[in-house]
Formats: structure tokens, C-alpha cells, sequence
């Protein structure tokens, strides 16, 4: 088999949610300003600018009156790391979901 044939046949490692908390825990991407794992991937992402976070914030403020509004029993959640999948945390923007604690 040639070096080719053997590099064709090769993978990425995929991490898990657990893998990927624990090298965070540990301090490996400390050195960086977001990181996210999607589909076992780490990807370095963008800090949050201005013009990101005031949009953000209109989202977030809109979501919330129109959840109030029709009185489901939802939470919103700005930023959260949020576990898709065994291998992916990604940190969405805002997620509507049911209440943690049951609340």
C-alpha cells in the first residue's frame, strides 16, 4: 500500500460532548475566544461584536414578548452551550426551550 493509498484511508478523530468539556475544563481553549464542537469538530468561532450583540439583543427581547404574549410555557436562554448530540455543543444565539428545573 502506498503513503497515498494509507492518507486516503485515514479519518479525523471525533470528540464527544464529555471530550470536548473536559479539554475545556483542562484549559485547552482558554487561549482562544469561543470554540464550539459540532459533529466532533472543534471550530474556533468569532467573539460576539457589537453589531452581533445588538442584533442578538433585539432578537432576544422580540422572542421573549412574543412568548409572553402567548402564554407558552417556554424559557429563553441567550448564549447557551446547548447539547445537540453525543458530539455537538454548539452556542446558538438564543434557544427557546421548556424551563430546566420544571418551573
Amino acid at each position: 500500500m502506498t503513503i497515498h493509498e494509507q492518507l486516503s484511508q485515514s479519518h479525523l478523530a471525533k470528540l464527544t460532548v464529555k471530550d470536548f468539556l473536559t479539554l475545556a475544563e483542562a484549559g485547552s481553549f482558554d487561549r482562544y475566544a469561543r470554540s464550539e464542537l459540532i459533529e466532533g469538530e472543534i471550530w474556533v468561532v468569532n467573539s460576539i461584536h457589537r453589531t452581533h450583540a445588538r442584533v442578538q439583543a433585539e432578537m432576544t427581547a422580540a422572542v421573549s414578548v412574543a412568548l409572553r404574549a402567548a402564554g407558552l410555557d417556554l424559557v429563553l436562554y441567550a448564549s447557551p452551550s446547548t447539547e445537540l448530540a453525543d458530539d455537538s455543543l454548539p452556542e446558538p444565539d438564543i434557544v427557546v426551550g421548556v424551563p430546566a428545573d420544571g418551573k
